[in-house]
């Protein structure tokens, strides 16, 4: 999420586009198979009736329903993050290098999407990162023609599937009602280390930590995940990320074990008895 940076005059040269163009060729195939997986979840998003079409106007209409508060309950196939991944495990590494490459760049510093970058970055540290206030900065700063580019499809993509992950509502319910005292609890300071009961770990430390937790505790586990104001929107989406990915893997594993099938195979019933074992419950501090 935190890739939302870039803009300049035309199209050709707009750091967005060259981002984009820098993430293709850093994936297998030039980027082919990263293109099917943002068409096959656009896909998903008309069907599912989220997305009206692939227009830009379309596009921004989704951050106005988020700001209506309207809720966007959307129920892909398969997880976002690990079909990206499944394409190139280092896919977060890649766009972070590749808007790296542009950052200093006088386009980049005088973009749209920079200036959009610092409210992010400004609003995460108030402590108000929510759905609606996130949808009225991006709206304000973006218009329909910004979200012509891929990019901002793409980033657009991976905000609907965090919100639903993040900000679900029944999710949060359960957590209030759960045992905290059991919780695992990852801190994440000023300095963007990431540390797990005091603890410093590193984010591949991190990712086996959560696996055994949530393997060892299943129904009863719960993530309680506290971040400095101070610190990087980017460490956040590395935390948030290591959960998915790692409870996503736990329910394939299972649904493997059960069934023979992976998890997106699944019917709807039987993915909800392996989501029951293997609950993704996240309250931020």
């Amino acid at each position: 999420m935190l890739l939302w940076l870039t803009n300049c005059q035309s199209q050709t040269e707009r750091v967005e586009t060259k981002i984009f163009n820098c993430i293709n060729q850093s994936f297998p195939n030039n980027g082919n198979d990263f293109n099917k997986t943002i068409l096959q979840f656009e896909n998903e998003l008309i069907e599912q009736h989220i997305l009206k079409d692939r227009t830009g106007k379309s596009y921004r209409e989704i951050y106005k329903q988020i700001y209506s508060e309207t809720e966007i309950e959307f129920k892909p196939s398969k997880v976002f993050t690990d079909s990206i991944r499944s394409v190139n495990k280092y896919y977060f590494q890649i766009f972070l290098d590749c808007e790296g490459k542009y950052m200093n760049t006088e386009n980049y510093i005088n973009s749209k999407t920079n200036k959009l970058k610092t409210a992010l970055e400004s609003l995460n540290k108030s402590g108000k990162f929510e759905p609606k206030i996130i949808a009225k900065v991006i709206l304000s700063n973006l218009d329909n023609n910004d979200f012509e580019l891929d990019y901002y499809k793409f980033r657009t993509i991976q905000i609907v599937n965090f919100i639903n992950v993040s900000f679900n509502t029944n999710n949060k319910n359960d957590i209030l009602m759960g045992d905290i005292e059991n919780a695992f609890k990852i801190h994440i300071d000023r300095n963007n280390g990431i540390f797990v009961n005091d603890k410093k770990v590193s984010v591949e430390q991190l990712r086996l930590l959560i696996k055994k937790y949530e393997k060892e505790n299943k129904t009863e586990s719960i993530f309680l995940v506290k971040a400095n104001s101070e610190a990087l929107y980017k460490t956040f989406i590395k935390v948030n990320n290591a959960i998915n990915d790692e409870i996503n893997s736990l329910r394939n594993q299972l649904a493997i074990e059960k069934y023979n099938m992976n998890f997106n195979q699944l019917s709807e019933k039987q993915k909800k008895g392996i989501i029951e074992i293997y609950p993704q419950k996240v309250k931020e501090q």
